[in-house]
């Protein structure tokens, strides 16, 4: 009896081990300049808008062991691409961090691979030296750049020798000859617009900031 209790005894100490030793390391709140999945990003530091693309987006990431207080990483690698498909599978990789060894939860993307008007997918893997095992997780995320001064088509509609307390309101309707598979629309006004679709208004929101995302 004593025999078999030992036998037992032994494996429930080989079962705590192996689930104690399990990954648990966990990376969340991915963002660029703090915006979740940010669209038409720029430069938030310039006092005028951008001629030209010459800044470095920063994404940032946190990280956390569960059921343990005050662990972070060791170490990050971070990856950019143009697709989700390249990025999942590792090739035609825009730039690659590599691992660099430190605790810090951001880093700068280099302004070389920055292009106005684009979609950048990215990804980062934190890397944990456990005592006896290591550690990794990684996760997905993306932002889209927006559009310096130069690449601006469009003009200000205003009416000449208007006065102050004349309320105007101004309409722009197109059509597309074809059915785009995304559409991003850039509208700038002095502090009220209204974007529709197809006759569907786009946002619901009033007397929007500078920048904003419209779901």
């Amino acid at each position: 009896m004593k025999h078999k209790f030992s036998i037992f005894h032994s494996a429930f100490c080989i079962f705590l081990l192996f689930s104690c030793n399990t990954n648990n390391l966990q990376v969340y709140d991915l963002r660029c300049e703090y915006l979740t999945e940010p669209l038409g990003i720029d430069n938030p530091y310039a006092l005028e808008q951008m001629t030209d693309w010459d800044y470095s987006p920063r994404v940032s990431w946190k990280c956390r062991m569960q059921n343990v207080k005050g662990e972070t990483e060791n170490a990050y690698r971070v990856c950019v691409a143009l697709s989700e498909k390249d990025l999942k599978t590792g090739n035609n990789l825009l730039w690659d961090s590599e691992i660099v060894e430190s605790a810090e939860q951001f880093c700068f993307l280099p302004k070389e691979i920055m292009r106005s008007h684009t979609k950048y997918y990215w990804q980062v893997e934190i890397i944990r030296n456990a005592k006896y095992k290591m550690q990794k997780a990684k996760r997905m995320s993306n932002f889209s750049t927006g559009l310096p001064a130069q690449d601006w088509q469009g003009k200000w509609i205003c009416k000449a020798n208007n006065q102050k307390k004349n309320h105007l309101w101004f309409r722009k309707s197109f059509e597309l000859e074809q059915v785009p598979n995304n559409v991003f629309a850039y509208v700038a006004s002095s502090g009220y617009h209204e974007l529709y679709i197809n006759a569907a208004q786009t946002c619901n929101r009033f007397y929007l900031a500078a920048f904003f995302q419209s779901p």
